[in-house]
């Protein structure tokens, strides 16, 4: 089967979607398939990505001038006809494209993200209340022309089929475009069971492999790790944790290219050390790690290190279809604070009832707030699960690391990539009878 990937860029390196779809290309060709990259833009210096790479350029000249919808539009035609043109058997993207067999909407249901964008933009401004938030967003600029997108794939059936990364997105979508419903299929994020598991010795060692701010006992460890801090609710966090200040932690941000789009939140707990950091694999220069007494900035991590010497991972997120951050740390056997934002909530909840605005869910594997807008429940949360662990302890509980991470098995890697490489298969199959008629 030749598959033709349809992505803006091709940079497995950046994480996210980006991520996901490297990670299936690399199955597909271990198992005999071909992967045609169609992108707008390849790897990074450096980066050996999957696939056979075709680049197609974005359109030039005089379109550059014309609106930024009309110019997805043409870009997405663009990819679909190079697919067309290399004979792919059948086609694969995630966003803005006129047609594709295979449509796996990361992110979900543009409208919902961009109310948990608009929540998460006032939040960073100072506490917020929950009505304040529309329940209705109407889109507007280039949010309009990337619903129309989803609409058409949708609603009018150009997406041949639709892959849902969690119940979540399914309910947003069957919501929004009924008639879509039939083509809807459920197949969650996983994770590489290999990398991320419980840390068979203790949490110091762990923690001790993170780099040279760790060297000293610092409290319980409290890792946040997204690429969109305030997306994910790092505003609303701190504002918690400054209720606080009473009890030993250390907070871990992961994941932000840049200190500046977090130093306002993290400065009110204390001027950092800079550690420099030596270049990356390419060469260029690394932003530094800086090291306070109640947090540490780490713009570069191994993200299984860090769950592995953490006590707790906290997202209380305002969008995230179905958090990897959740289910990684999860399956390394942490605790997770999170909202029911995060479409990787439900297997938080094992089964438990939804919580809502006044009262949070408490499980086996975490606490599940309604959103991040109730900010003393939040940080009562975060002390209750302090006090299930004061000294991090807890982090060298093997047997109940390995427990939880137990609970979590079906949220493998491995399963996802061969649900979506059966779906795939089924979709160049039928097309295959339907070019014979």
């Amino acid at each position: 089967m030749r598959v033709g990937f349809l992505i803006d860029r091709w940079q497995p390196s950046r994480g996210g979607a980006e991520a996901c779809l490297g990670g299936l290309a690399g199955y597909l060709e271990e198992h005999g398939h071909r992967v045609e990259a169609i992108a707008h833009a390849g790897p990074r210096e450096g980066e050996v990505a999957p696939g056979r790479l075709h680049l197609v350029p974005r359109p030039g000249g005089l379109r550059r001038l014309l609106p930024r919808g009309r110019r997805e539009a043409m870009a997405g035609r663009e990819l679909v006809e190079y697919a067309r043109h290399l004979g792919c058997d059948v086609t694969l993207g995630i966003r803005h494209l006129p047609e594709v067999d295979l449509y796996w909407p990361h992110a979900g249901a543009h409208l919902a993200g961009l109310r948990g964008r608009m929540a998460a933009k006032a939040s960073a401004v100072g506490p917020i209340v929950r009505e304040a938030v529309p329940e209705r967003v109407v889109p507007r600029g280039r949010h309009m022309h990337f619903a129309a997108f989803e609409r058409r794939l949708c609603e009018q059936g150009t997406a041949r089929r639709i892959v849902c990364v969690s119940d979540m997105v399914r309910d947003e979508l069957a919501a929004a475009y009924p008639t879509c419903a039939d083509r809807l299929v459920v197949i969650p994020n996983g994770v590489d069971r290999l990398r991320f598991r419980p840390w068979r010795s203790d949490r110091r060692s762990a923690a001790k492999r993170l780099g040279p701010a760790f060297e000293k006992e610092g409290g319980p460890l409290l890792a946040f790790v997204a690429r969109e801090p305030i997306l994910k609710g790092l505003p609303a966090l701190v504002r918690a944790l400054a209720g606080l200040l009473d009890r030993p932690w250390r907070l871990v941000v992961a994941g932000p290219r840049r200190y500046a789009d977090v130093e306002r939140y993290l400065l009110p707990f204390g001027e950092p050390e800079v550690i420099e950091a030596g270049p990356d694999a390419s060469g260029a220069p690394r932003e530094p790690v800086r090291s306070a007494a109640r947090w540490v900035y780490l713009p570069d991590v191994d993200t299984a290190h860090l769950y592995q010497a953490a006590t707790l991972t906290l997202q209380p997120t305002w969008r995230d279809a179905c958090s990897l951050v959740t289910l990684e740390s999860l399956a390394c056997g942490r605790r997770v604070v999170t909202t029911m934002a995060n479409g990787a909530a439900r297997g938080v909840l094992d089964g438990g009832i939804a919580p809502s605005p006044r009262v949070p869910t408490v499980s086996d594997a975490g606490t599940v707030l309604f959103d991040a807008a109730d900010e003393p429940k939040l940080a009562h949360a975060i002390a209750d699960e302090l006090d299930r662990d004061p000294n991090g302890s807890q982090g060298d509980d093997i047997e109940f690391a390995e427990w939880l991470s137990d609970r979590f098995a079906d949220f493998d890697s491995d399963d996802t990539h061969a649900a979506l490489m059966a779906e795939l298969l089924a979709l160049a199959e039928r097309k295959r009878v339907l070019g014979a008629e």
